[in-house]
């Protein structure tokens, strides 16, 4: 009996390490990066929400815009 064999898709590349801005002036705008993200996936939820989907299916979608499991969860 033989299996299909998938090949793998890969959409993204993450990179894992210390991010150490320069000025303070940089560190804000990596905080507010973030901030607009999160909010960017809470009105996203909301909107999924109205339509009906389940928040396991919502979180799952939400984990591609916040690389965190648990703010995409809280959103």
């Amino acid at each position: 009996m033989v299996e299909q064999i998938r090949e793998a898709r890969v959409d993204f590349t993450t990179i894992h390490g210390l991010l150490i801005p320069k000025t303070q002036e940089d560190y804000l705008r990596l905080c507010l990066l973030y901030c607009y993200r999160f909010k960017e996936a809470v009105n996203k939820a909301i909107r999924m929400r109205l339509d009906g989907v389940k928040k396991s299916e919502g979180v799952k979608k939400l984990r591609k815009i916040l690389s965190n499991w648990w703010y995409a969860v809280s959103a």
